[in-house]
């Protein structure tokens, strides 16, 4: 098991991803400076300071298995679950307006230990769909199974974020982080042209020439289990992925799929901050009777 201070090391590394990933880049479609690196190192500072607390409050804190009192083990578990649930939506909120971004999930349970443990998933329906009109803004329509598989530094990644832009050199890549888009004949190189067009196969046409295919790949149910994710809207898969080698699916042009986050974040996020409450009332209260107790007994 990850100590605290490792886990937090991890968050510091998925900042710098994070900040990375919404990095303004030389692209023929530019975004907005402020929208981009401010936002992203406001949220960075917020998850480094969260971090930062968590790693003093770890300092003081024994690992749950140095724990003898079941009654306080059962406390300690339950807190640093509440506290996961807490990040897990800070980070839906941060992506609130990420297109492609899919929202997860996890259930807490107990092992044959009795330790609580949490399982993670992600919620794989479709997010809303909005017109852009963007000639390089693509949905896929494919049952909520589909993905663009794209070129990340770990290898295919796999995304439902259809913002796309054309670097200098002509190439066909992700809007975020720059990842290259792949066709059925490795990275898309568009010759210069007045007109991009795409089909709902994911043909693309330049001036009405063909020019090459999107890889679009459509996994089965096993196969989403199966998914990993870089951050929240770029997922891999470390083994071979169970994928569906023929099936129906449609790309849309000036579209986007939103993220499909329903929940009332901010609700969400007051209940996770009392239920830790709670449990570390409860806490107390123990080592208090407890404290009493031993008082009592000594002679």
């Amino acid at each position: 098991m990850l100590r605290p201070l490792d886990c937090n090391l991890s968050l510091c590394l998925l900042v710098l991803l994070g900040i990375f990933l919404t990095k303004p880049m030389r692209l023929n479609r530019r975004p907005n400076f402020f929208l981009t690196h401010g936002f992203a190192l406001c949220m960075g500072g917020v998850v480094a300071l969260f971090s930062f607390v968590s790693t003093l409050e770890a300092r003081f804190t024994p690992e749950v298995e140095e724990i003898e009192d079941p009654s306080i083990r059962m406390v300690v578990q339950s807190m640093r679950a509440h506290q996961t649930q807490w990040y897990a939506i800070l980070v839906q909120t941060t992506n609130v307006d990420t297109p492609g971004y899919v929202e997860p999930g996890g259930y807490n349970y107990k092992d044959k230990d009795g330790n609580i443990e949490m399982m993670p998933f992600y919620r794989w329906r479709s997010g809303p769909v909005v017109e852009t009109s963007q000639a390089l803004d693509f949905y896929l329509d494919a049952s909520s199974r589909g993905f663009f598989q794209v070129l990340v530094p770990t290898g295919l990644g796999y995304t439902r974020d259809g913002r796309f832009a054309l670097t200098l050199n002509r190439k066909l890549v992700m809007l975020a982080g720059g990842f290259p888009v792949l066709g059925e004949r490795g990275e898309i190189y568009l010759p210069p042209g007045n007109e991009i067009a795409v089909s709902k196969t994911g043909q693309i046409f330049v001036d009405g020439s063909p020019v090459d295919r999107m890889k679009v790949v459509l996994f089965k149910e096993k196969g989403l289990s199966q998914l990993e994710s870089l951050n929240g809207s770029i997922f891999y898969c470390s083994g071979d992925p169970e994928i569906e080698l023929e099936g129906e699916y449609g790309v849309r042009q000036g579209f986007l799929e939103q993220n499909n986050v329903l929940k009332a974040l901010v609700g969400d996020g007051a209940m996770a901050a009392r239920a830790y409450e709670a449990t570390s009332k409860a806490g107390k209260s123990i080592t208090k009777e407890m404290s009493s107790a031993i008082q009592l007994g000594s002679p």
